[in-house]
């Protein structure tokens, strides 16, 4: 009877193993430049069809409006899943200029889940 019951948990254990998705990890890099319109903000997924010699992506909010402001588009990743790596600076006294996320995902539509996103040239 033991046995019975060994087998029977060691075949679920196997099965729910085989079924568990890989997870991996993908970052985004975040630049902004201003425009006449406001903000823009240029997004770097590392997608080959995304970003081609001069053309670049840029990263609108919901209502596919620019963002008032870098920071508001940081708390829209945050808020679409992605988490801050690094904000990296110039050297100079103004800050920050391109920021760095990451996300988990399983499968690689999940990289542009839920983003507005333009490709512009």
């Amino acid at each position: 009877m033991r046995k019975a019951l060994l087998i029977i948990l060691l075949a679920i254990i196997s099965l729910s193993a085989y079924s568990q998705e890989t997870k991996r990890t993908v970052y985004c890099e975040m630049t902004r430049f201003f425009t006449f319109k406001g903000v823009s903000i240029s997004v770097d997924f590392g997608l080959e069809d995304m970003h081609i010699g001069s053309t670049y992506t840029e990263l609108f909010d919901d209502n596919g409006e620019k963002f008032i402001s870098k920071i508001a588009a940081v708390n829209y990743m945050c808020r679409k899943g992605w988490q801050v790596f690094a904000f990296v600076g110039n050297g100079d006294d103004k800050g920050c200029n391109t920021v760095v996320f990451y996300k988990t995902i399983t499968d690689d539509k999940q990289i542009l889940e839920g983003l507005n996103v333009k490709r512009k040239d």
